[in-house]
């Protein structure tokens, strides 16, 4: 399964969230809200919904585990990091090593126009 939830420090955890297109979000009680997701409704937990995303319109951060557990259609692959406790989004950095592609040896490294 590729829910990672990880303990930093025993205080809080970080939290994988997939963003969903929603069409409509509405507040139902302290603990829930009613989302209409791909015109189907759906009552989802306050505490596994982190909030609007800004660069996108009507997408919001839902938690990892529901977003697969629903089975919802993500509108991109953008996922992100949030703390539990405080609902912020965290720093994601992303680290690529480049490996060059290997290339044949060459007989001499001597370039015969600057010869003299």
């Amino acid at each position: 399964m590729s829910l990672q939830i990880k303990h930093i420090l025993g205080k809080s955890m970080n939290i994988k969230c997939y963003n969903v297109q929603v069409e409509s979000l509405i507040g139902i009680s302290d603990k829930a809200y009613k989302a209409m997701i791909c015109n189907k409704l759906y009552v989802l937990p306050r505490s596994q919904v982190f909030g609007k995303d800004n660069e996108s319109n009507k997408a919001y951060w839902i938690a990892a585990w529901l977003v697969e557990a629903k089975k919802f259609s993500r509108c991109s692959q953008k996922e992100a990091w949030f703390d539990s406790a405080t609902g912020k989004q965290l720093f994601t950095c992303l680290i690529e090593r480049h490996v060059p592609k290997q290339k044949a040896p060459v007989e001499s490294n001597i370039i015969s126009e600057l010869i003299k």
